[in-house]
């Protein structure tokens, strides 16, 4: 049986990705400021040099998986992954070694860690921003959040909180491999 931390640690080492969704939420604040008429032309003259180029970019690949797609309205949808507390994490691990926890003591106990971070960053974003929580995700502590993309970017200043991440990641996490 794999512990909670190293399942959140594959997690976000495969949501390393974090600065594109940061990217894709501050082209969305970039993004608003133009009008549907000032992106028009421009997405014209896009298509066309696409057709032209066979429809592939400068790095090889297609036009199609670039992965930012910008978002409407005022609001915009990120995930967020909560900072368990590194303090109690070092004494578990100390506990395990010394042999005065079971492994599965510890996966346990590890587990409530984790919840207790993703409780704490729910409630600060909750009671200090208007970031609405629509989905958690508890086992790898993180949740799928929606709001202004500045109080997005601004959530990450919380010493609760350790990345934003891909909402898509959040769906569906990586497996472990082999």
């Amino acid at each position: 049986m794999e512990d909670p931390l190293t399942k959140r640690r594959r997690f976000l080492q495969s949501a390393a990705v974090s600065g594109t969704a940061l990217l894709a939420g501050c082209s969305g604040i970039l993004d608003s400021e133009e009008s549907a008429d000032d992106k028009a032309p421009e997405a014209a003259t896009q298509s066309s040099q696409s057709d032209e180029d066979g429809g592939s970019n400068e790095d090889g690949g297609s036009d199609e998986d670039n992965g930012i797609v910008p978002g409407e309205g005022d609001t915009r949808s990120i995930g967020i992954v909560s900072e368990p507390d590194q303090q109690a994490v070092k004494k578990l691990r100390q506990q395990v070694q010394a042999g005065e926890l079971s492994q599965s003591e510890a996966i346990q106990r590890q587990q409530e860690l984790i919840q207790e971070a993703l409780t704490a960053l729910k409630e600060a974003l909750q009671s200090q921003t208007d970031i609405e929580v629509n989905e958690e995700y508890g086992q790898i502590g993180a949740m799928k959040i929606t709001g202004d993309p500045y109080e997005l970017i601004d959530s990450l200043t919380s010493a609760k909180a350790s990345a934003l991440v891909s909402p898509e990641q959040l769906q569906s996490p990586q497996q472990p491999t082999g």
